[in-house]
């Protein structure tokens, strides 16, 4: 067996990463947020390019967020690849407060239009 071989046996899988990930982060949930926030208050998280660059890992966020809840679709603003500037929306996603820890398993993401 290869050193390359060994190494890849040894290294979680990418989806394994996220749900290490998200136990770490997530724990028993944010009791700030519990506290102040009403949990039937819907909002919404929108990604936006900090600085000009090439847009990746819009698979990735979709990932993360179906293994929060699998009910949530990431509308992506972006294609991959694609150079955007700074101040760009790449990505909007409706967040739910109290729910965003009741479904583990992952569903397809929608794709929305260009910006």
């Amino acid at each position: 067996m290869s050193a390359q071989e060994m190494n890849e046996q040894s290294q979680p899988a990418p989806l394994d990463l996220i749900a290490m990930a998200l136990a770490e982060d997530i724990g028993s949930g944010d009791k700030t947020t519990e506290l102040l926030i009403d949990p039937q208050q819907p909002g919404r998280a929108v990604i936006i390019a900090r600085q000009d660059l090439v847009c990746c890992g819009l698979d990735v966020v979709e990932h993360v967020v179906a293994r929060i809840n699998a009910e949530v679709l990431v509308r992506r603003l972006a294609d991959e690849g694609e150079n955007v500037l700074s101040g760009v929306k790449l990505a909007v996603l409706p967040v739910l407060h109290r729910r965003a820890h009741s479904h583990p398993h992952p569903r397809a993401c929608a794709r929305g239009p260009q910006h």
